[in-house]
């Protein structure tokens, strides 16, 4: 066989006060109707894997009829033991990938490695907390690291986190610490950062107050200072620990994506489901929102102003994952469904390529061909940028059942890294996109 690569909403009343209105909606909810034998290792090392010496053209490929879509794995970064959840990793200007690695034992690492996955360097910052869950790793321009966590609370009350490291991983440039209001049915947390300049950093954060829940944007500068607070939400505490999306738009403007409680429906008896809204500085106000059907994984921002947004439904046996691209000119955009078959409803992993192709890996767990177990298998697919399915494949990776089991990126040769635990380390692999032909 031949490789062939061708190319809620109770209010909060004081809390109220202070939130901006969210604009009228400028769109639709999603359309929801469209074993691995690795050995564990306890030292940091990375195998290079034999190249397919044929040339692929430009762009990643599309296989011809009769040939089956692959993944090929170039290199693997086997990390140290004692690792429990890669939990975000970005790609640097040159090529370098970073990983923030939540440690069994609490702690934080970041790993720094080469394009060709050599291990440039691996550090333990010393971050203001005993225990701490990395939650969004983002490259400032200045090559430094912007690293967002939650502080695990144990007689402490919970506080998000946040960290410049210096690019070269030789120490910290500053820490923020900033304390959250517990609320009994709120998962007071961090989420994600978005980087508009060197001097404009924007950040949401979740707290409870009693049974209700506030979700908060900041704006910060280059040395961690909040220079803007706006209180965007004020609903009863939602009790989930969906992640708090944010994405830098091309206007100066960013896009938020977390949980709501739907009363519009039926008041009686609200759903927790998902918005979205858009933003402009200096106030930040919602200048637009669209509720959606499910609350969101992954949100992304292509590099026309496409919002790309990742959900899933799940019963069983299978987990639907639920892609969508829209536009401020194009609100309804288009919408793809992609059943995975899985007996563990995971987050999957959201990537945009160099042309904006649109990428998503999963976490599956197919049954194994004599059926009497499972396997767990990484499953890829990608999108172009008009939602053409245009290449999907899987293959056998024993990834740890976390709620967060894998991180994607996409490099400048279509090559998919993939960053996850595997036995207790982390383990990067790089996969070439390539079909197989007889």
């Amino acid at each position: 066989m031949a490789l062939v690569r061708p190319a809620l909403v109770s209010s909060l009343v004081a809390a109220l006060a202070m939130l901006g209105p969210l604009a009228c909606r400028d769109g639709t909810s999603l359309d929801l109707q469209a074993e691995s034998g690795t050995e564990p290792s306890g030292s940091s090392s990375t195998t290079a894997m034999p190249e397919d010496t044929s040339a692929p053209e430009d762009g990643p490929p599309v296989c011809e009829p009769g040939c089956e879509p692959v993944l090929v794995s170039t290199w693997i970064h086997e990390g140290e033991a004692g690792d429990q959840v890669a939990s975000a990793m970005a790609r640097a200007q040159d090529g370098a990938l970073l990983v923030a690695v939540r440690r069994a034992a609490g702690g934080v690492r970041l790993v720094r490695l080469e394009p060709d996955g050599t291990l440039a360097w691996s550090i333990a910052p010393q971050l203001p907390c005993g225990a701490c869950v990395p939650t969004d790793l983002v490259i400032h321009p200045s090559g430094d690291l912007l690293l967002s966590a939650t502080a695990v609370p144990t007689v402490e009350p919970p506080a998000a986190v946040l960290a410049r490291v210096r690019a070269d991983g030789s120490g910290l440039v500053w820490t923020r610490e900033l304390l959250l209001y517990e609320g009994s049915t709120t998962i007071s947390r961090a989420g994600r950062l978005a980087v508009h300049d060197d001097d404009r950093i924007v950040f949401v954060q979740l707290e409870g107050f009693s049974t209700s829940e506030l979700l908060v944007l900041r704006e910060l500068g280059a040395d961690g200072t909040t220079r803007v607070r706006r209180n965007l939400l004020a609903q009863t505490g939602s009790m989930s620990g969906w992640p708090l999306l944010v994405a830098a738009g091309p206007q100066g403007d960013v896009v938020l994506a977390y949980p709501w409680w739907n009363e519009e429906d039926d008041p009686e008896a609200p759903r927790l489901q998902g918005l979205t809204s858009r933003h402009l500085p200096p106030t930040y106000e919602a200048i637009s929102s669209i509720p959606l059907a499910l609350a969101l994984d992954e949100l992304a921002i292509d590099s026309i102003g496409r919002r790309l947004e990742l959900a899933r439904s799940a019963d069983a046996e299978t987990s639907t994952l639920l892609l969508s691209s829209r536009s401020a000119s194009d609100p309804e955009g288009w919408s793809r469904s992609l059943p995975l078959v899985t007996t563990s409803s995971t987050r999957p992993a959201l990537a945009i390529g160099s042309g904006d192709e649109v990428y998503v890996a999963a976490r599956t767990t197919p049954r194994a061909v004599d059926d009497r177990y499972f396997v767990v298998e990484l499953a890829a697919a990608r999108w172009s940028a008009q939602g053409e399915l245009q290449w999907q494949a899987s293959t056998p990776l024993d990834m740890v059942a976390t709620d967060d089991p894998l991180e994607l990126v996409v490099d400048d040769d279509d090559g998919l890294v993939i960053a996850t635990v595997v036995q207790g380390s982390l383990r990067v692999i790089r996969y070439e996109q390539a079909c197989a032909c007889e």
